[in-house]
């Protein structure tokens, strides 16, 4: 018993920093998802720099960039009667 009894305050105050965090956690998934809309901005801006003025070292690992062609709309392809079907499901 006395054991238990030497125990109770550490678990005591882990259970209130469980708590803690518990009643923090809203704040934190905001910050977490403001945070990960920055880094995915930032990103975006990043990839269209790069695409637009692709560094050396790309151009000569990949080679240029086709040429722009239609596009067909989103979830379709383009057949060659130039008629579009839907994409299938996987």
């Amino acid at each position: 018993m006395t054991e238990i009894d030497g125990r109770l305050p550490a678990i005591q105050r882990s259970l209130a920093d469980a708590q803690a965090t518990m009643r923090d956690r809203v704040g934190l998934d905001r910050e977490r998802h403001g945070i990960r809309r920055e880094l995915d901005r930032d990103l975006s801006s990043r990839a269209s720099s790069i695409a637009d003025d692709p560094p050396s070292h790309v151009i000569e690992r990949l080679g240029r960039a086709p040429s722009a062609g239609p596009i067909a709309p989103c979830g379709m392809r383009r057949r060659r009667d130039s008629t579009s079907t839907p994409l299938p499901s996987t």
